[in-house]
């Protein structure tokens, strides 16, 4: 586990975060709620919450120390509430329908929960330097040199892992899977309860061609996907030879696979094929793979049910996946069976593409224009003489959140869709 959160959280905690933005221009079908200006910073995260917003704000930035402004924002653009937080790391946990803040410090080895009101919910001591933190689905998981400590939403020890050496994924139910490089070309994957009990590991299937010294040789093993029922690796097996000088690529070999792990450790199925995405849709495996989009059965037979050429594919977490043509500017959903549900051509060659759960955006490179699509179809234009980013949306009150700066300064507004 990597320890600045931060970053990886103000990427992720809504897929709508990227650039810059500044705005003094809304075509008729987007319309601005309200405006607030702040002194300079960046927006953490903009999250609706019943009747307002919560929006969470870096105040200043000094020696890896974070401070944040937390307030909560009312339909009218008024600031009901607001608290402050100084700490060097901070993740957003949501446990079922609430968000909630938890504080790190790494070098003190205590981590603390927050309510968005502000509230301490709950603290816990390590009692020794933290290396990073984590969580998922209600866990918070506490990594130290020499243990993983699993705490519940209310921030109690639930069990502890040894901390082995290896990429670790955790499974919805708490168990964990480490993946442990031994060789160059010899990899194992471990299984430990939710209790922290080691379970069983099996080593990952790699290709064993012969390669004399002209002859590199590179592995690439990843936990693609974990469900109820399998763990899913791919291995990328690259071998390229050299001339006798070493300066030039003479002969290749290419070797993609992606293994089916059972509960047991045993392999149920491998197939042939590059995996970047893996989504398990019923009783089978959708895959985004190079230039195509497989469906593979329980036996691991992969059926192409899609083209991908030279384009962009976007997996979703329901099987579905974009196609995106940025040379003919379009853009289609496609079901997991190789159906469209829909097409739309979108205005610029020269944007972004970023999504909600019902809600597509484009977003010109000079951040200065925004095309809304609903449903596959265009419902809003918004353009700008600045600079501006998305920092959160709303599609139940359809309204979208951008952060605005220029020499004036810096604004959150809300417009309407």
């Amino acid at each position: 586990m990597k320890k600045p959160l931060l970053s990886f959280f103000i990427a992720c905690i809504l897929i709508l975060m990227n650039t810059y933005a500044s705005t003094t221009f809304a075509a008729p079908s987007v319309k601005t709620l309200w405006q607030l200006s702040f002194d300079s910073g960046f927006t953490f995260a903009t999250l609706p919450k019943n009747d307002a917003v919560v929006h969470i704000r870096s105040k200043n930035v000094s020696h890896g120390v974070y401070h944040f402004d937390i307030m909560t924002i009312d339909q009218k653009g008024k600031i009901k509430n607001k608290w402050n937080v100084t700490e060097q790391d901070f993740i957003l946990k949501k446990v079922k329908s609430e968000h909630y803040l938890i504080a790190v410090n790494y070098t003190k080895g205590i981590v603390t929960a927050y309510s968005l009101t502000g509230k301490k919910l709950w603290k816990y001591d390590a009692r020794k330097r933290i290396d990073s933190i984590d969580q998922l689905n209600e866990w918070t998981y506490v990594f130290t040199a020499e243990k993983i400590i699993a705490l519940s939403s209310s921030g109690k020890v639930v069990t502890t892992f040894k901390n082995v050496d290896g990429v670790k994924y955790f499974a919805n139910d708490g168990s964990l899977y480490v993946l442990r490089q031994n060789d160059t070309t010899k990899y194992e994957l471990q299984k430990y309860s939710n209790s922290g009990k080691l379970q069983w590991k099996t080593n990952v299937p790699i290709p064993t061609t012969e390669h004399p010294e002209q002859w590199n040789v590179e592995v690439n093993v990843e936990v693609k996907h974990i469900s109820n029922t399998h763990v899913y690796i791919a291995v990328d097996y690259f071998k390229v030879k050299k001339d006798e000088f070493r300066t030039r690529e003479d002969e290749m070999l290419q070797i993609d696979t992606l293994y089916a792990i059972n509960t047991n450790g045993k392999i149920s199925w491998s197939a042939d094929i590059t995996a970047y995405n893996v989504v398990e849709k019923n009783d089978r495996v959708i895959v985004e793979g190079h230039q195509f989009v497989y469906s593979i059965d329980q036996k691991g037979k992969p059926n192409k049910i899609f083209s991908q050429g030279i384009h962009d594919v976007y997996l979703t977490e329901n099987g579905d996946f974009f196609f995106l043509d940025y040379d003919k500017r379009t853009l289609a959903l496609v079901s997991s069976q190789g159906k469209y549900k829909w097409k739309i051509s979108f205005p610029k060659k020269d944007s972004y593409f970023l999504y909600g759960q019902h809600t597509i955006f484009f977003k010109t490179y000079d951040s200065k224009e925004l095309y809304l699509y609903e449903h596959g179809k265009q419902i809003g234009v918004y353009k700008s003489n600045d600079y501006f980013y998305l920092t959160g949306l709303d599609e139940q009150k359809r309204i979208i959140y951008i952060e605005e700066q220029n020499e004036k300064g810096s604004y959150l507004r809300a417009l309407k869709y």
